[in-house]
């Protein structure tokens, strides 16, 4: 996905992990909950996902690709995290 395709497929939606959901906000926030809730930030950088949780200051960054209403998240190490859109 390009990074215009992940502000699209981002910006104002909720994704589902199973027993966990996030929620990403035009402004750069992004709520991801577990039962307890924690925020962080997102941003699309040079066609990549990237976030970051505080307290860390360090970004970690993704590509996407989408098919139908599954996201998949391919990190540096070809690590997968698979989500659906909850909304």
């Amino acid at each position: 996905m390009t990074g215009d395709d992940m502000r699209a497929a981002l910006i104002g939606r909720m994704l589902s992990y199973g027993n966990s959901w996030q929620a990403f906000r035009a402004s750069g926030r992004t709520l991801y909950s577990t039962g307890a809730d924690s925020w962080g930030y997102w941003r699309v950088q040079n066609d990549a996902y990237c976030s970051q949780w505080p307290p860390s200051d360090l970004w970690a960054c993704y590509n996407m690709d989408r098919q139908g209403d599954t996201l998949r998240f391919v990190g540096e190490s070809d690590d997968v995290t698979e989500a659906t859109y909850r909304d």
